[in-house]
């Protein structure tokens, strides 16, 4: 698997989210191990949050978009890591 140099190749979208990601340092956080997949999980998921009321995403992807970009916050969408927190949030 190959690793990505994130800090020089932010990954762009047409949503503000990806950038968003970036504002805070999120993407460059050089004690992460982030890989390709990383990088197509930030592209994936600046379309989704902006358009989705709830996203269910891994647990790296969760924490910058949830506790370090707060991008719950800024496009009102509840963002869960798991489907067990899905299901709790739905109340089922």
């Amino acid at each position: 698997m190959r690793s990505a140099n994130v800090s020089s190749s932010t990954p762009t979208s047409t949503s503000g989210s990806a950038a968003s990601w970036d504002q805070g340092g999120c993407l460059k956080d050089v004690e992460r191990d982030w890989n390709i997949n990383d990088l197509r999980d930030v592209l994936a998921l600046s379309t989704a949050i902006p358009y989705c009321d709830v996203v269910v995403t891994d647990r790296k992807a969760w924490d910058v978009t949830k506790n370090r970009a707060h991008l719950d916050e800024e496009f009102d969408a509840q963002i869960f890591c798991s489907l067990d927190d899905l299901v709790d949030h739905l109340g089922l």
